[in-house]
């Protein structure tokens, strides 16, 4: 088991019982709204999305927000991907971090607990099950890889026990914050001086996308490997497929589709399967955030599902 010595190191690193947090981070509001309105209530909070959205950021934000008003030594924070703790994953390193935590730090008053990349724990499910059912007064919030929060076994175990909040890459609103243009909300009705710099920061971002890390630095290689990691660990993995090739190939033919409309009953002719496949599998592509569906309107809904839809990455 990890020495004491070493897991209160990392801990003292990653925490700010002893330091203020300072930051330069976009502060994004709306998530932190909606977060703070969860954050006194008992339940888990998961907070999931796409990969490289800014779920360790958040995390951040929200603790950093949280010792304006309660004491810092109630907040406890671990990112597992912490190299050092590698060797030492297992449920004991959880109770160890936290019965650490208790004997130099908080010893008795509650507790929020932080909990990034919970994912790298086999069976927390089980732990978080066990400590939520327990007395103590401990609120867990965690994030972790999609394949493991949208799980069948986290859903059963955890029944009734959590809560979630989806964030997503940079609004255009938020991108614009990072690109350092900032406009007022007194300015949206004279915006002619900016129309030229809004204009292009617009087509940048329609083109490029939002994803934080690849706003500095638009490598098409990254968005390849992006790709990649969720067919093959969001959707491959989790779903135990087989067919590789096919999700694979059906993710980039949306891809270079998007925004046209498309059937399913097109798309099982195309690629030579049956109609419950190719919705199996755009069920699974959705699942990991790769696409979002929108049907044509209608007051019935059976009439939406049943025509051509549009699907947007």
């Amino acid at each position: 088991m990890i020495k004491k010595s070493l897991l209160f190191e990392i801990l003292r690193e990653q925490n700010y019982w002893f330091k203020q947090p300072i930051f330069d981070y976009i502060d994004r509001k709306i998530y932190l709204k909606q977060i703070k309105k969860y954050i006194n209530i008992k339940s888990i909070l998961v907070i999931q999305g796409p990969r490289r959205a800014g779920k360790t950021v958040l995390l951040k934000l929200l603790i950093q927000e949280m010792i304006k008003s309660i004491d810092n030594s109630k907040i406890l924070y671990v990112n597992l991907e912490d190299y050092r703790l590698f060797q030492y994953y297992s449920l004991e390193l959880l109770e160890a971090i936290y019965d650490l935590y208790r004997e130099k730090i908080n010893p008795d008053k509650e507790v929020y607990y932080f909990i990034d990349e919970i994912q790298n724990i086999d069976g927390f499910e089980h732990y978080l099950r066990s400590e939520y059912d327990s007395e103590k007064e401990i609120k867990f919030v965690i994030t972790g890889s999609n394949s493991k929060l949208l799980s069948k076994e986290l859903a059963t175990l955890l029944t009734g026990r959590t809560l979630t909040t989806e964030i997503f890459p940079f609004s255009f609103k938020e991108y614009l914050l990072y690109k350092k243009t900032e406009i007022s909300n007194n300015q949206y009705y004279s915006l002619e001086p900016n129309i030229h710099q809004l204009k292009h920061s617009f087509n940048t971002y329609y083109t490029h996308g939002s994803i934080p890390e690849y706003i500095d630095n638009p490598i098409k290689e990254r968005l390849e490997e992006y790709f990649e990691n969720v067919i093959l660990k969001d959707i491959v993995e989790r779903y135990n497929i087989r067919n590789t090739k096919l999700i694979k190939d059906l993710g980039i033919y949306l891809l270079s589709n998007a925004t046209n409309l498309v059937s399913y009953n097109s798309l099982s002719k195309i690629f030579d399967v049956s109609i419950n496949t190719i919705k199996e599998y755009i069920s699974f592509l959705e699942s990991a955030y790769l696409f979002f569906h929108l049907y044509k309107f209608s007051y019935s809904y059976k009439k939406q599902i049943k025509t051509s839809s549009k699907m947007y990455c």
